[in-house]
């Protein structure tokens, strides 16, 4: 079997969504979170509609397991580091200093 992942892609009308499909149901960190130890940002945007509805609440325990700063920008697509560049910036170089 294959082991590198499949890409699916599914048409319906004007919109085209492509899944990853994880062949070996690996998980998606080796280890787990609560072991990293260096300072973590989270960065999103509400408006990504690539994430699920739900992702600040993922965000918020991850933040939890590792102490990560959580940044949701409040428009952008996706990825909200080049949907709203200047605004990401902001927030990076005040995480970094």
């Amino acid at each position: 079997m294959n082991k590198s992942p499949i890409t699916k892609v599914e048409s319906d009308h004007e919109i085209i969504q492509v899944k990853f499909i994880n062949v070996e149901k690996n998980p998606l960190f080796i280890k787990p979170l609560s072991e990293l130890k260096v300072p973590l940002l989270l960065l999103g945007s509400r408006g990504d509609e690539m994430t699920r509805p739900d992702f600040q609440e993922e965000y918020e325990v991850m933040a939890g397991e590792t102490g990560a700063e959580i940044c949701l920008l409040s428009e952008g697509g996706h990825p909200a580091i080049l949907s709203k560049a200047e605004q990401a910036a902001e927030f990076i170089c005040k995480f970094l200093h």
